[in-house]
C-alpha cells in the first residue's frame, strides 16, 4: 500500500496509472510508513478515511458482512473470534461521498473493505502482509482464528478476483463422520434409528469409522437400516485393531500387516452382511505415518480422513498450503483429507468450504449424550451458511472433491485428488474433459480406468493428462490403480497380542457404555486418569 501511495503522490491529480486503470480490481494490503498509508486510502476513498485505529488485543471479534456474498462467499454473515495476532491498524471510514463495502469490520474500524476508484473496485486491507502458506503449520490443524486477518481477506480477494479462471470444487460436499461405534441397535450414546431419524429431518448424511476388529459383531436389524438409507448411512474404516498409532509406525512390514487385516476382516464383513465398507481409512486418534500414506495407496484404499495434518515421526510439518487444497498429497500423492471437530467453530468450516474443501466433522458417541441435539444445531447453522451444500456419505463426497477449472479451448480440465472419482456432465451437450494428476502423485501407478475402459498412462514421472468425453446429463466414473509393492502381510498376532486386544476393545466399549449411564462420573474418572498420564509422563523424564 505504501508503494502505491508513492505511485498517487507522483501522479497528477493522484490519477490511477493506465495498467490499474485497465485492471479488474486492485488489492491493498498493509505495511509501510504510516503516513503514506493513510494518503493512499484518503485518495481512493474521497477523504472518507479518519485514519488508522490501532489494535492491541489478539482475541477481536470480527463481523463479516451478510449482503457482500460475492466476496466473502461461505463466510458472509458470520461472527468469529480470533485468538491469533490480526492487524496492527483498522480503517476508520466515515461519510457517504463514495459507496463502501465493509467486508470486514472490528468495533468502529473495517478490517477489509471495498471502494470504487476511478471505476475500479479497490479492495483495502490494512494487515501488514497476507499469511506465508509455504510455513508448516504448528498446530494439529489450521486454525484461521490464529490468522485470520492474515489469510481470510486475501482468500475472499483472489476467490472474487479469479473465479472464473480458477479451480473451483464441482460442489460443497458434506458429511458427519462417527468414530468408533459397534453396528448394533445402540451403542453407547448412539441409537441409529434416531440418527437415521435425524439424518433425514436435518438434511445430512452420516458415516461410521467402523473398527474391522468388529467385523464378526454386526446385528442384522442395524444392517438393513443402512441397506434402507444408503443416501444417510455408511461405513468406512478405522484402523484395523484400533491399537495406539498401529498406522503411526514407521515399518512398512507392520503398517502392510494392518493394511491386509483390515482389508480381510471388511472383506469378510461384507459376505456376512452384504454391506459395502468404503475403501477410505479414518485413522485412529489422529495418528499416522508418512509411510502409512504409502502402504495405504498401494493396498486399494482411495483416500484417507483424519483430523491432525502432520504425520508422525516428520521431520518436517505439513505447509499451510497443503492444508489448503481438498485434500493433503504431500506424502507418496496419497490423498488425505481433513476434518474438524465442532469445537472448532462455525469459521473454520465456513474458510475451508470458501477454499473448496469438503466440510467434514468429526464426532463421537458422547456428543449424541442429549439424542444427538448439539450436533443437529450445528448442522442446521451449516446448512444456513451462504453456500449450498451437499450432504453425501462420506465416499461419494470424496469422489466428487476433484477441482476443475474451464479452459480456453472449452475443455473442462479435472484435477483429480481420490483415488476414485465420478465426473458429472449436467448439461444438455457433450463435455470434453482433461483428467490431470501430478506426476510426483502418481508413482507406481499400474492403470486408469475411465468409464469402465483402461487407458494408457504416462511414463514415470510425467504428468497424467487423459482426454475422455462425457454425454449430455451422463456420468463418468475414473479409478486410478497403484501396484501392491508391498506383496502379502508377514507379520503374525501371538495369542497374548489377539488377547490383549480383544481386551482393549472390551474395556472401551464399557467405557462407552459407562458414560451413556453416568457421563458426569466417568468423565471425572477419565480427567484424573489423563492428569496421571501426564505427571508420570513429566517424572519419567525427569528420571530420564
Amino acid at each position: 500500500m505504501e508503494l502505491f501511495g508513492r505511485e498517487l503522490e507522483g501522479r497528477e491529480n493522484g490519477a490511477l496509472p493506465p495498467l490499474a486503470r485497465n485492471a479488474h480490481s486492485l488489492y491493498l494490503y498493509g505495511g509501510g510508513e504510516k503516513g503514506l498509508i493513510e494518503s493512499a486510502i484518503r485518495r481512493v476513498s474521497g477523504d472518507m478515511l479518519d485514519g488508522l485505529v490501532p489494535l492491541e488485543r489478539e482475541d477481536l471479534t470480527v463481523s463479516i458482512g451478510s449482503q457482500y456474498t460475492e466476496v466473502c462467499g461461505a463466510m458472509s454473515g458470520l461472527q468469529i473470534k480470533t485468538t491469533g495476532r490480526c492487524s496492527d491498524y483498522a480503517l476508520k471510514i466515515s461519510g457517504a461521498k463514495r459507496q463502501v463495502h465493509r467486508l470486514i469490520s472490528v468495533g468502529d474500524g473495517e478490517l477489509f473493505a471495498r471502494l470504487e476508484f476511478e471505476g475500479v473496485s479497490v479492495f483495502v486491507d490494512p494487515c501488514p502482509e497476507p499469511v506465508d502458506i509455504s510455513r508448516p503449520v504448528q498446530k494439529a490443524f489450521f486454525d484461521v482464528r490464529d490468522h485470520f486477518c492474515q489469510s481470510v481477506p486475501i482468500t475472499m480477494y483472489l476467490r472474487f478476483a479469479f473465479g472464473g479462471s480458477a479451480w473451483c470444487p464441482i460442489e460443497n460436499g458434506a458429511c458427519l463422520i462417527v468414530d468408533d461405534p459397534v453396528l448394533r441397535p445402540r451403542y453407547g450414546c448412539i441409537e441409529y434409528g434416531r440418527i437415521a431419524g435425524l439424518c433425514a429431518k436435518h438434511r445430512f448424511a452420516c458415516t461410521f469409522a467402523f473398527i474391522p476388529w468388529n467385523w464378526r459383531r454386526s446385528r442384522a436389524t442395524v444392517v438393513e437400516l443402512f441397506q434402507r438409507n444408503p443416501d444417510l448411512l455408511s461405513i468406512c474404516y478405522h484402523g484395523a485393531d484400533h491399537t495406539a498409532g498401529e498406522f503411526g509406525a514407521k515399518s512398512a512390514v507392520l503398517l502392510n500387516a494392518a493394511a491386509k487385516l483390515a482389508r480381510n476382516r471388511m472383506i469378510k464383513h461384507e459376505h456376512l452382511t452384504r454391506l459395502n465398507a468404503e475403501p477410505i481409512m479414518v485413522f485412529p486418534q489422529g495418528i499416522f505415518s508418512a509411510e502409512a500414506a504409502s502402504v495405504l495407496k498401494h493396498n486399494a484404499f482411495v483416500g484417507a480422513v483424519n483430523t491432525t495434518v502432520s504425520p508422525q515421526h516428520a521431520a518436517v510439518r505439513t505447509a499451510i498450503a497443503d492444508t489448503w487444497r481438498p485434500a493433503i498429497t504431500s506424502y507418496s500423492g496419497f490423498p488425505i483429507y481433513t476434518r474438524r471437530y465442532m469445537s472448532q467453530g462455525l469459521g473454520n468450516f465456513a474458510f475451508d468450504i470458501l477454499l473448496g474443501k469438503p466440510a467434514l466433522i468429526v464426532t463421537h458417541h458422547q456428543d449424541f449424550i442429549h439424542r444427538g441435539a448439539e450436533i443437529a444445531s450445528f448442522i442446521d447453522n451449516l446448512n444456513s451458511l451462504r453456500a449450498k451444500l451437499t450432504w453425501r456419505p462420506l465416499g461419494e463426497v470424496l469422489r466428487r472433491s476433484h477441482a476443475q477449472r474451464l479452459l480456453s479451448e472449452g475443455i473442462l480440465e479435472v484435477r483429480l485428488y481420490a483415488y476414485e472419482a465420478v465426473l458429472e456432465n449436467r448439461t444438455g451437450t457433450a463435455q470434453m474433459v482433461l483428467l490431470t494428476k501430478p506426476g510426483q502423485e502418481c508413482g507406481d501407478l499400474e492403470s486408469v480406468d475411465v468409464g469402465g475402459e483402461r487407458r494408457a498412462i504416462a511414463p514415470a514421472g510425467e504428468d497424467l493428462r487423459i482426454l475422455a468425453t462425457i454425454p449430455p446429463g451422463a456420468s463418468l466414473p475414473v479409478r486410478l490403480c497403484f501396484k501392491d509393492i508391498y506383496g502379502d502381510a508377514r507379520v503374525s498376532r501371538s495369542a497374548p497380542t489377539r488377547a490383549k486386544i480383544a481386551v482393549r476393545r472390551i474395556l472401551s466399549e464399557g467405557r462407552d457404555e459407562a458414560f451413556a449411564r453416568a457421563p458426569r462420573m466417568v468423565g471425572a474418572m477419565l480427567a484424573v486418569r489423563s492428569y496421571l498420564q501426564r505427571k508420570f509422563s513429566r517424572s519419567r523424564a525427569v528420571l530420564l
